[in-house]
C-alpha cells in the first residue's frame, strides 16, 4: 500500500511538471506576439488603444522596401515617415543579416525604435547595427554573491534608471538587471530620457542624417514592467511621435511567411548540419575499417593418417618396452614406404641413432610437417604411383 501511494505522488509530480513546461511557453523575448514576461504584447495593446494601427514583419527587410517607403506619388504630399521596431534578442536569422536596409531607411528620414538586449554580450546581429549607428555597448559590473532572501527582493525591486531633465516624464524607468547598456553616439546631440546612477544616459533619442533612433533597453517596453508609471510614460510618448505606418519586426522572431520560407535560403544552419553529418558519416565508415590491433595469424590445420599413426603406435611400443626394435623397424619401414623421409644415405645413420632415441622421439623427428619442397615431391611420387596402376 505504501508504495502504491508512493507511485502515486511521483506520477502527480510528473503530471505537474509536464503542464508547467507545456504552459511555460508565452512567445518570444521582444515579441509583439510574446505573453511571457518579456514580450511585448502590452505594447502592442497599448498602441492599439491608443489607435495605432501597427503591422508585423514576417519577412526579412529589403532595399528600399515598400512596406516601409512608400512611393511620393506626383503633387501629393509627402507621406509621413514609418516607425521599425526592433527588439534584441532575435530567435532567428543573426548570423547572416545585413544592415544596410535598416540603416539606409532611417538615413532617408525613418524612425528606429532600437530595443537592446539585456545581456552583457551583443549577439552578431546586435552588434552590427550598434556598429553601424555609432552606438557604444558597455557592459555592467556584476554584482557580489547575495544571499537567497536579498536575491529575491533585488529581484522584485529590479533596477531603477532615474528620469533626466529633458524628459517629458518624471517617473524612473524599472528594469531587471542589465548585464550591458547602449550609449548613444557621443558626437551626436542626443535627447537623453533616463540615467544611470553616475548620469549616463540609459535611454535617449540621438539623429542619424534624416531619421531618428530611438535607443532603449528592451525590458523598459516588457510585459512585466510595462505597468510602472515611467515604463507606461515613455510607451506613451513613443506612441505621441508615431506619425506613419508601425511595424514590428517579428520576422527574427520566429513569425515568417509562406513565400518568405520558400525563398529562404537553408543557411549556415543547414550547411554546418550536412558537414556535421558528413563527419559523423566519415568517422563510421573509418571505425569500421580500420582494424583494431595486430591481425590474427590463421593457424594451419595439418591432417596427416599416417603421422598420427606412427606417432600412437610409438607410444604404444614405449609403454610395452621394446621400442628399440620398433625403432629401427620403423626406420626400414619408412625408408621403404618413402625415400623422401628417410633418403637411402642416410639409413644407416638413422639405425645407428635408433637404437638410443627415444621411439616417440624417433617418430615424431620422423613424421614432422613436411616442406613445401617436400609435399612437390610426394605429390609427384603419387602420380607415378596413379599411372603406374592405371597401366
Amino acid at each position: 500500500m505504501k508504495r502504491l501511494w508512493l507511485w502515486a505522488l511521483a506520477g502527480a509530480i510528473a503530471l505537474l511538471a509536464i503542464l508547467l513546461i507545456t504552459t511555460s511557453s508565452t512567445g518570444a523575448t521582444s515579441s509583439a506576439l510574446g505573453r511571457g514576461s518579456l514580450g511585448w504584447r502590452g505594447l502592442e495593446r497599448l498602441l492599439d488603444s491608443r489607435g495605432i494601427e501597427s503591422a508585423l514583419l514576417d519577412r526579412a527587410l529589403e532595399h528600399r522596401d515598400p512596406i516601409l517607403e512608400r512611393p511620393e506619388a506626383p503633387g501629393a504630399p509627402t507621406p509621413a515617415p514609418a516607425t521599425l521596431v526592433l527588439g534584441f534578442p532575435w530567435q532567428r536569422g543573426g548570423l547572416g543579416w545585413d544592415p544596410a536596409p535598416v540603416l539606409g531607411f532611417v538615413r532617408r528620414g525613418g524612425r528606429l525604435v532600437l530595443a537592446t538586449s539585456s545581456g552583457a554580450t551583443p549577439s552578431v546581429a546586435e552588434r552590427r547595427l550598434i556598429d553601424a549607428l555609432g552606438v557604444e555597448w558597455e557592459a555592467q559590473p556584476r554584482a557580489g554573491a547575495l544571499r537567497p532572501l536579498s536575491w529575491w527582493r533585488q529581484r522584485r525591486r529590479g533596477e531603477r534608471w532615474a528620469a533626466s531633465d529633458n524628459a517629458p516624464f518624471t517617473a524612473p524607468l524599472v528594469t531587471g538587471s542589465l548585464g550591458g547598456i547602449a550609449r548613444p553616439p557621443r558626437e551626436s546631440d542626443a535627447t537623453v530620457l533616463a540615467v544611470d546612477g553616475e548620469g549616463a544616459p540609459v535611454a535617449a533619442v540621438f539623429e542619424v542624417e534624416e531619421g531618428e533612433v530611438w535607443l532603449l533597453p528592451s525590458q523598459v517596453l516588457a510585459n512585466a514592467y510595462l505597468g510602472e508609471p515611467g515604463n507606461a510614460s515613455l510607451a506613451l510618448v513613443l506612441a505621441d511621435n508615431v506619425s506613419g505606418p508601425l511595424l514590428f519586426d517579428e520576422f527574427h522572431h520566429g513569425l515568417i511567411s509562406a513565400e518568405a520560407q520558400l525563398a529562404e535560403p537553408a543557411g549556415r544552419a543547414f550547411d554546418a548540419a550536412i558537414v556535421q553529418l558528413g563527419l559523423l558519416w566519415g568517422l563510421a565508415v573509418l571505425a569500421f575499417a580500420w582494424r583494431f590491433g595486430p591481425a590474427w595469424p590463421t593457424p594451419v590445420q595439418l591432417v596427416d593418417a599416417h603421422r598420427s599413426f606412427l606417432v600412437g603406435l610409438g607410444a604404444l611400443h614405449h609403454r610395452l618396452g621394446h621400442e628399440r626394435q620398433a625403432a629401427g623397424a620403423l626406420v626400414r619401414r619408412m625408408a621403404a614406404y618413402d625415400p623422401s623421409l628417410v633418403p637411402p644415405d642416410q639409413v644407416e645413420t638413422m639405425l645407428r641413432h635408433a637404437e638410443t632415441a627415444p621411439l616417440l622421439e624417433l617418430a615424431r623427428e620422423l613424421c614432422r610437417p613436411p616442406r613445401p619442397r617436400e609435399l612437390r615431391s610426394r605429390g609427384a611420387r603419387s602420380r607415378e604411383l596413379q599411372t603406374g596402376e592405371q597401366r
